[in-house]
């Protein structure tokens, strides 16, 4: 399930435009897709949250998994969109029907009323749109509305075609590059850190300046020096929070780039990395696929699975800002004083 939130103010005149809207703020062209929008959540002016459509036998789990972490943020009011299926013109069978009424019967539960609820065949100018509720209420996906586009250029988001073009950001390098690092961190002991923690962290922020200055490791021993010295856990909790936001930029296209070019189980580590960047601020998506890479990589790691348990309670993005903020202060704290090796992985 993909999370996504929002503090700006957007006003929409007609359904459609909250339909063009979906794409900029999920980041990506949903396909055959549960997609619900809340509204009028402390905190956030809107969460969206999208789901991949079901089978019809699990159209009562789909629906109690989005309203789980609804019920811990209790909007006031919520909009249910299902993108994909073949419209047959004939009102009462509009595609997934029965999977709307689901989740209207469960948002009813826990006191929040459904605005709308929409179907349309995808996300693109022109198409289709129609309402399960009245045959009178139709009409066709128009351009996005001027705020999605401004909101998009002064964040610097891109919109994908589809979520695994999203995905493909992060696919790894050739295998061949890859079974080579793995070989060369199992047999020789140069790629060790250095004793001294304190090098081990400098290492680590270095390439994060060089990151904002557009420079990132390509080489092995470069690439392989940084994900041993975030295996030390006491170095990439410092690293889970930037102080500056040029520096956040800057530390995010870093554990991207790790991401794509470590070996497997280390790439975990800087998956988690990028996961907790992205969900501080407010992009679920990359948050999601950066812990499935996590969780391929190691189905035990900590962090990873600590994230996945904000995400599925749908965490506010402040709230794990304040987290990481804690934690990377505690960790910098204690390897400022600390003359030892630091923690293994």
């Amino acid at each position: 399930m993909d999370n996504s939130y929002h503090h700006d103010r957007i006003t929409l005149s007609e359904p459609g435009e909250l339909i063009a809207g979906i794409p900029h703020l999920l980041g990506f062209h949903p396909v055959d897709s549960m997609v619900v929008v809340c509204l009028g959540i402390e905190g956030e002016n809107y969460l969206v949250l999208r789901a991949d459509l079901p089978s019809s036998e699990d159209y009562a789990y789909l629906a109690a998994q989005l309203m789980r972490p609804l019920a811990c943020r209790k909007p006031t009011s919520a909009i249910l969109v299902v993108i994909g299926g073949a419209d047959t013109g004939h009102d009462e069978v509009l595609p997934h029907g029965e999977l709307v009424a689901q989740c209207e019967a469960r948002l009813a539960d826990i006191g929040v009323s459904t605005d709308h609820q929409l179907w349309t065949a995808n996300t693109t100018t022109g198409t289709c749109w129609r309402s399960y509720q009245d045959a009178e209420c139709a009409g066709f996906v128009p351009e996005p509305h001027g705020a999605f586009i401004n909101a998009q250029v002064v964040d610097g988001v891109r919109i994908y075609q589809r979520r695994e073009d999203l995905v493909a950001t992060l696919a790894p390098v050739a295998e061949e590059d890859l079974a080579r690092r793995a070989q060369l961190l199992a047999t020789t002991e140069q790629w060790l850190p250095a004793a001294d923690v304190r090098a081990r962290l400098r290492l680590v922020d270095d390439a994060v300046r060089r990151s904002v200055e557009g420079v990132l490791p390509e080489l092995d021993g470069d690439i392989l020096s940084l994900i041993v010295a975030l295996s030390d856990h006491d170095v990439r909790d410092a690293c889970v929070w930037q102080h500056d936001p040029v520096l956040a930029e800057g530390a995010e296209r870093l554990w991207a780039t790790l991401v794509r070019n470590a070996p497997v189980p280390e790439r975990a580590e800087p998956a988690s990395l990028l996961a907790f960047s992205a969900y501080q601020r407010g992009a679920g998506p990359l948050t999601s696929i950066a812990l499935e890479i996590a969780d391929a990589a190691d189905p035990e790691h900590r962090l990873a699975g600590l994230l996945h348990g904000m995400l599925a309670l749908a965490f506010p993005p402040d709230r794990v800002r304040s987290a990481g903020q804690r934690a990377a202060s505690i960790a910098r704290e204690a390897i400022a004083s600390d003359t030892g090796e630091g923690s293994p992985s």
